[in-house]
């Protein structure tokens, strides 16, 4: 199968710095490594016989080429602003708006969407597959703020997994500041009454490891939990 994963976001940050671009040599080697586990996971989907090609997406910093080094011969789109977009959730939208024109000249199976900042564990190369037909989120969100205000499960934004079928979805993704990509299911579930969409974790797991243990990643520019904040016996979607 041929896939596209897109890394997009900041990178090289400090989560307890009032700068967003510390570049500092520990938010230097954080994000090397981030990087690092993106290229592991397209070597692992590649050892399996998987055709990957990779997006890179974030604003220029001084050590911004070394990251895209490491991506070698599968980075085929690049962008670099070297201005911060007006807010988070422009960001993806712009940087997913930037790809819709690839979807119409090479014909990808699926679509990955990954944060720069996140390191991706072993953990989760063991339940990705590119064969799953339905769109996959890391989890829903923390138990205690799991429903979007439409009543749909609240979902951690960190990772978007979308098989061909639904590709659609990438046209509905909001642009202001008063959205909120964890309500992404609202948005949707109501242009896509069938979609089917589906987690790798069955657990409840705030997106942000600074609050919660998760098994298949961390946000590198911040302290990670030591626990998992739901219970651990709660399921998705028996218990929501």
């Amino acid at each position: 199968m041929k896939g596209l994963i897109l890394c997009r976001g900041l990178t090289f940050r400090e989560f307890d710095s009032k700068r967003r671009f510390a570049e500092t040599l520990e938010s230097y080697n954080n994000q090397i490594s981030a990087t690092l586990s993106h290229v592991k996971f397209i070597k692992h989907l590649q050892s399996q016989g998987h055709d990957i090609d990779v997006a890179f997406d974030t604003i220029q910093t001084q050590h911004t080429n070394d990251l895209i080094n490491l991506f070698e011969d599968n980075l085929k789109y690049c962008s670099l602003k070297n201005v911060m977009d007006i807010h988070t959730h422009y960001s993806l939208y712009r940087a997913v708006t930037n790809l819709e024109p690839v979807f119409y000249n090479v014909f990808y199976d699926f679509f990955v969407i990954i944060r720069n900042d996140m390191y991706l564990k072993d953990q989760f190369f063991e339940v990705f597959s590119p064969n799953d037909d339905k769109l996959k989120f890391i989890s829903i969100t923390w138990y205690k703020h799991r429903k979007t205000p439409e009543n749909n499960p609240r979902v951690n934004d960190c990772l978007f997994f979308i098989p061909r079928r639904y590709f659609n979805v990438i046209r509905y993704l909001p642009t202001n500041a008063a959205s909120d990509h964890h309500d992404i299911l609202d948005i949707w579930l109501k242009e896509f009454p069938e979609l089917e969409f589906d987690c790798y974790l069955k657990g409840y797991f705030d997106s942000n490891t600074k609050n919660d243990l998760n098994p298949f990643y961390k946000l590198v520019d911040r302290p990670e939990a030591e626990n998992q904040d739901s219970d651990p016996n709660l399921k998705f979607p028996d218990d929501f």
